[in-house]
């Protein structure tokens, strides 16, 4: 008996000089090590715009902004779309710009920011002299013959567009330029994109599109948000102060409208 006794007392007292040379991490010693570390080095904040559209100027300055809020270096870098995914999922990116709210569904390794940096607005568009009015929602494209077009890639557009419209009737191009032409010289009815890939060609005097097409109605607004790998989910609180700080100080809107050069008209 005595000889088990002196072995129980020995394993406690092992046991516990353990503990006290390598006692067990403070919960909070993580999320300080991770905000350390990203003070130390620069946050690599991936984007799927090149750098000469009006898109990658509108992070550019945004994003600076709220970088030096955090007091973190930053670096924008270019990656097609679905590089862009890869990129962040595997972590060699910290985050990514802008995304839908759904896509942390099917991205588990990233974390959504909690404030949305901006509502992006999906837009039907027309020939001036088209006799097709006022269009709401997805919806009122049901049982039309418009001919339709949307830019391949576009994840919203087809979902909802091959929805409600005839197969026979819609079609994908490669960029904005290519639909607005198109619809510029009647080649399709209706066509239909994000606000912001279409107003600056729009504007543009060398595409020679000002004054030939018109909104035809409001298709869907949607909330994108910024992404940051997981290990940086600590940063997200505060990545959201700093954006709703921006948006209430309007910053957003003069930044938008900077890059894509809407007259404050």
């Amino acid at each position: 008996m005595r000889l088990v006794y002196r072995i129980s007392i020995n394993i406690i007292l092992s046991g516990l000089i353990l503990l006290l040379l390598f006692p067990a991490p403070n919960s909070g010693a993580g999320d300080q090590a991770e905000i350390s570390t990203i003070n130390n080095n620069t946050f690599v904040l991936a984007v799927n715009r090149p750098p000469d559209s009006s898109w990658y100027k509108f992070w550019d300055l945004a994003y600076t902004e709220i970088f030096k809020r955090l007091d973190v270096k930053l670096k924008i870098k270019y990656f097609p779309m679905k590089r862009a995914s890869v990129e962040a999922d595997v972590g060699r990116v910290d985050g990514e710009a802008l995304r839908i709210y759904s896509y942390a569904a099917i991205h588990p390794n990233l974390v959504r920011v909690e404030e949305y940096l901006l509502s992006e607005k999906i837009v039907a568009y027309v020939n001036r002299s088209s006799e097709i009015r006022e269009l709401k929602g997805w919806d009122s494209l049901l049982n039309t013959s418009y001919r339709v077009n949307y830019i391949r890639g576009s994840k919203i557009c087809g979902d909802n567009l091959t929805r409600v419209v005839n197969k026979e009737n819609l079609y994908t191009i490669t960029n904005a330029i290519q639909g607005l032409r198109k619809l510029s010289t009647n080649r399709i009815d209706v066509y239909v994109a994000s606000e912001p890939s279409v107003v600056s060609f729009i504007s543009d005097p060398q595409n020679d599109l000002y004054g030939k097409i018109r909104k035809a109605g409001l298709m869907e607004s949607i909330n994108l948000y910024m992404y940051v790998h997981k290990r940086h989910k600590a940063l997200a609180p505060q990545f959201a102060e700093i954006i709703n700080n921006l948006k209430d100080e309007s910053l957003v809107v003069r930044y938008w409208k900077t890059a894509f050069k809407i007259s404050e008209e």
